[in-house]
């Protein structure tokens, strides 16, 4: 599943379907045991690469997780931020879910975007 998005999947029929013609790099022509592995996210452009040079800038959107450690941010196709349970408040709220509520829009700040570990830190925008 790692190769079929750039996106977060729960499985891989939310990427691909039986029997659909696809496109795709060859990462490995041939396993051990005969197998070929191909990627389908190494064609378009990682989403990530946009956001490289944004540190520091404010940017909209939407929350699309609640996971007890924070919150994903939706901020492009294919792009999540995570905005860590430390970065919302001051002193930080004990769970995400009594800031905000799946779907909500917010405004956030790029703290750092990682290209080598492909993640996104976000901080909470101070108005």
């Amino acid at each position: 599943m790692p190769d079929l998005t750039w996106s977060r999947i729960d499985h891989p029929s939310d990427a691909v379907e039986g029997d659909q013609r696809i496109a795709g790099e060859v990462i490995t022509p041939q396993t051990r045991n005969g197998q070929v592995v191909i990627s389908l996210k190494a064609l378009p452009e990682d989403p990530l690469v946009r956001f490289a040079d944004l540190s520091g800038h404010v940017v909209n959107g939407t929350v699309t997780k609640i996971v007890p450690f924070g919150v994903l941010v939706w901020l492009a196709p294919g792009l999540e931020g995570l905005l860590h349970v430390s970065e919302t408040t001051d002193p930080p709220v004990g769970s995400p879910d009594q800031l905000v509520s799946e779907g909500d829009g917010i405004t956030v700040r790029v703290a750092e975007a990682d290209l080598q570990r492909h993640r996104v830190r976000l901080c909470i925008h101070d108005s």
